[in-house]
């Protein structure tokens, strides 16, 4: 995703093709192109500075506790890196609106696009890695061990790098600072490259679109069906283990065939009128000692973390596609339309819209601090004890200020 297109060509006196329609409409036309262009000048520095405080902080919790032992959590980790590159890649080109251009000088234009489509198609990339690495694990859980490896985590997302860094490598000679009729200097794609980069777009199109979507919705699916399968099996059998738990204690089933204690005492036979508040009486404690207590294996302990953590990455994979899908359709529908017509500039409606379902696009890139900590409970877990950590070196470091003065100021009274 280019961003010197997307945020360089929107300002306040743009000039769109007009028919009779849209004339009608142009007031309101008007107003959109106001807010877009609000937008874009207040509200785009206010994502870029939320999303990579949060992305920074995400990647000292990713690399900074215990959740490093996860791979799922050095995809995620990576992930944050590759937002935050894309932030920043967005911030040079939204500076362009303060007039501070640095995108309109050589090597800028060159390197911000460049790093701006390699970092998106990192972070596409780094969301199917985890997504298929779940997969994994809830359908073939045998296999987990072999395939959901950190150092396996690491050469995916290394292998994902390289090949992103080589595959936009063109970016850097087919795009310049290039010089307008008005005498002003933009940094765009070279006229003669032109037909290139039609095809490079319908190609990143292809493989930052499609397929990523196609994988994704198709595994995000299995993988829901199949933890709803889980769910209801596990509440069948705690249901089962609850009820089981108190017949045998209020009489019925396991106390021999008239019913009673289990221990072999004075035995009696609810009435079946009173076996279901009997039953509703069997207390928590009981329960926690059934399916939470030390009767748990760490097998099933291990599953359990597994899966709230395959939930959590279920959510984030669907948040990015929700986020990602407006902006991709548009970008399709505006290309097919420069194939059949490419004398005339988009329709001045759909141009705005464009730009507004950009922001949502732009939002994917700073938003996963904030599911992180809604969504996983180990993330905020994480997240305290990497603060009490770094609370407790600030207070140790200034505890040892002053008898560090002290000393200093005995040995200069010497």
């Amino acid at each position: 995703m280019n961003v010197s297109v997307d945020v360089g060509r929107l300002n306040d006196n743009a000039t769109y093709r007009l028919n009779g329609s849209e004339a009608a409409a142009a007031d309101g036309l008007q107003t959109l192109q106001r807010v877009v262009s609000a937008l874009n000048l207040f509200a785009l520095p206010g994502i870029i500075m939320l999303g990579t405080v949060g992305n920074l902080l995400s990647f000292f919790v990713f690399i900074g506790t215990h959740l490093r032992l996860q791979s799922s959590y050095v995809y995620l980790a990576f992930l944050n890196v590759a937002d935050t590159l894309f932030l920043l890649c967005l911030l040079v080109a939204w500076l362009g609106r303060v007039n501070v251009r640095l995108m309109d000088r050589v090597g800028w234009c060159q390197l911000t696009v460049y790093l701006s489509y390699a970092s998106s198609f990192l972070s596409v990339w780094i969301v199917v890695g985890f997504t298929v690495e779940r997969y994994i694990v809830v359908f073939h859980p045998l296999k987990k061990d072999v395939w959901c490896t950190r150092r396996r985590a690491y050469m995916v997302v290394l292998c994902l790098a390289a090949t992103s860094l080589c595959l936009y490598s063109f970016s850097t000679w087919t795009n310049g600072v290039v010089a307008l009729a008005d005498g002003t200097h933009v940094c765009a794609p070279r006229r003669r490259f032109m037909t290139l980069m039609r095809v490079a777009t319908g190609i990143d199109t292809l493989i930052t679109l499609v397929v990523p979507s196609v994988v994704i919705i198709g595994f995000n699916v299995s993988m829901s069906v199949k933890i709803r399968e889980i769910a209801y099996k596990r509440k069948h059998q705690l249901t089962a283990g609850r009820d089981k738990t108190c017949c045998m204690k209020y009489g019925g089933g396991d106390g021999g065939a008239g019913g009673g204690w289990a221990n072999g005492r004075e035995s009696y036979r609810l009435e079946p009128a009173f076996l279901p508040s009997s039953r509703l009486s069997c207390s928590s404690f009981q329960l926690r000692r059934l399916i939470g207590g030390r009767h748990v294996s760490n097998d099933s302990i291990r599953r359990r973390f597994q899966l709230r953590t395959t939930r959590t990455l279920l959510t984030i994979s669907s948040v990015f596609l929700v986020l990602n899908m407006p902006s991709h359709v548009l970008r399709v529908y505006a290309m097919l339309y420069y194939l059949s017509d490419a004398t005339h500039a988009l329709p001045r409606h759909v141009s705005l819209c464009q730009h507004l379902v950009q922001m949502l696009y732009y939002i994917n890139f700073a938003v996963n601090f904030f599911l992180y900590s809604a969504c996983s409970r180990t993330f905020r877990g994480a997240l305290r004890r990497l603060y009490g950590r770094i609370d407790r070196k600030l207070r140790n470091g200034y505890a040892r200020r002053p008898n560090f003065l002290s000393e200093k100021t005995r040995e200069a009274g010497r």
